[in-house]
């Protein structure tokens, strides 16, 4: 999906793994179980299949990055016993993904003037719920700017 427009870029995630320090940087398939806290189930079908989600995650070095533009492919919530606390989960398809070595410091982005104390911390928040308004396009451009070198 290299054409889409940015405006679709509209919510964001963290996303942990915390016993590998990293969280599904290893992806060899386009679409993938994308897990949800398990206290945060009642959220995980609240992305629409025509948004757009960025994930971030923080590493093994104590910073956060970008590494993700994906969206759900459908409204069905799969359950899995894979890992205890993330049992739920949803199909996503990666629109952009940077890899180990081409993650995007989340301090080098417009995200990291936002206040993120209590939100996105499992559920894909929307960025109208963290940012002003007169700031999302601006948001939505720079992501949009880079990950392309990314898109799948």
């Amino acid at each position: 999906m290299k054409d889409f427009d940015p405006k679709t870029i509209t919510r964001i995630k963290n996303i942990s793994n915390k016993e590998y320090g990293k969280a599904y940087l290893d992806l060899v398939d386009k679409e993938f179980v994308l897990h949800y806290p398990n206290k945060k189930v009642n959220s995980i079908l609240d992305a629409q299949t025509n948004e757009i989600v960025i994930l971030y995650q923080k590493m093994k070095d104590g910073k956060r990055y970008l590494t993700h533009l994906v969206k759900p492919i459908d409204y069905k919530i799969i359950e899995e016993g894979i890992r205890e606390n993330y049992k739920f989960g949803r199909i996503f398809q990666v629109i952009a993904y940077t890899g180990e070595n081409g993650k995007i410091p989340f301090k080098d982005t417009l995200l990291s003037n936002l206040d993120f104390r209590n939100k996105g911390w499992g559920d894909a928040v929307e960025l109208a719920k963290i940012s002003k308004t007169n700031q999302i396009e601006s948001i939505q451009n720079e992501i949009y700017t880079m990950f392309k070198p990314f898109f799948t």
